[in-house]
Formats: structure tokens, C-alpha cells, sequence
């Protein structure tokens, strides 16, 4: 996942555990600064119902993060 700008200071995976039944594990996480922006990295696992799942993917991309599925 990525997050850009002022959404790097938010708490989406809070608000996404809060709002959807789905279980997540951090694997790795960095904060950038690139030309006065700040990049966030987030490398983690969503587990859960694959109707939630897939929610909870869809809600990511309406707060403006940028999901990658491996």
C-alpha cells in the first residue's frame, strides 16, 4: 500500500478494522519525504470473509491509497 501526502498522518487501518470485519498484520512500513511530500510504504496481509476483504480494498482506494495484491 501507499499513501501520499497528508494521508501518511491518518489513521486508515484503524478506521478499516473499525468499520470492516478483517484482521491485518504489518509486515514492513516506511514514511518518505520526496519533494516535500510525504510517501508511505505499508506492506501487510488483510485477512478475513473475501466479501469483507474485498470491501475493506475498495474503502482503501476511495481514502486515496494506492493497494498492490500479490
Amino acid at each position: 500500500m501507499r499513501f501520499v501526502g497528508d494521508k501518511t498522518d491518518e489513521p486508515v487501518l484503524s478506521e478499516l478494522a473499525h468499520q470492516f470485519n478483517v484482521q491485518f498484520n504489518i509486515h514492513g512500513a516506511g514514511i518518505q519525504q520526496v519533494q516535500n511530500n510525504k510517501i508511505g510504504t505499508l506492506k501487510i496481509d488483510i485477512s478475513g470473509e473475501s466479501q469483507e476483504v474485498a470491501k475493506a480494498l475498495d474503502y482503501l482506494t476511495t481514502q486515496g491509497v494506492l493497494v498492490e495484491n500479490e
